[in-house]
């Protein structure tokens, strides 16, 4: 038997407000990839899942953000016991794509445009502090990397390669040809 909140119209409008539909089982994630917007649909999901099995579509319009923030939210995802639909609209960038990834059916708008990239870091301190930083920032590429291939038709080989010095745009068709969406 699953938990069942009672929400009144007040707190769907407060919701709503915040990027969560609850009704139609819809949250937006329209900013940067933060600590801040990901805590929000990090808990829409869980309530969402509360309320039931029904899938959820997280919409992204975001052109990327934070790394740590991205994977927790990655892996929220991958772990809903609801499907997670992911949908694309405007961009959906960096550590945004990866986000985007985690979505069982993946799906976008239009003129949705998907930006892969490596990631950059400014690095300073002590040279065993750089060292350090330097290693995590390697292990983050290659968690992208790895993420991209397991939920694409390509594979780490191609991602490494394809963006190691640039930024690489992937329009609706390129995304499905490379399979960024499903459909």
């Amino acid at each position: 038997m699953s938990k069942q909140r009672i929400v009144n119209t007040d707190q769907l409008d407060l919701w709503f407000h915040q990027g969560i539909d609850l009704k139609n089982r819809i949250i937006y994630l329209d900013d940067d990839i933060s600590t801040e917007s990901v805590s929000g649909v990090i808990k829409a999901i869980s309530i969402l899942n509360d309320l039931g099995s029904d899938p959820i579509t997280l919409t992204i319009n975001s052109a990327g953000g934070d790394e740590t923030a991205g994977f927790a939210l990655y892996d929220i995802i991958r772990g809903s016991a609801a499907p997670v639909f992911t949908h694309g609209l405007g961009q959906v960038g960096s550590m945004a794509l990866i986000v985007f990834m985690a979505g069982d059916v993946r799906t976008c708008s239009e003129r949705c445009v998907f930006m892969n990239h490596a990631g950059s870091e400014d690095l300073s301190g002590k040279p065993y502090e750089i060292e350090t930083e330097f290693r995590m920032f390697k292990q983050r590429e290659s968690w992208c990397n790895q993420i991209l291939a397991e939920r694409s038709i390509k594979d780490v080989d191609y991602w490494k390669r394809s963006s190691v010095y640039k930024e690489v745009y992937y329009t609706r068709t390129e995304a499905l040809e490379v399979g960024i969406i499903t459909e």
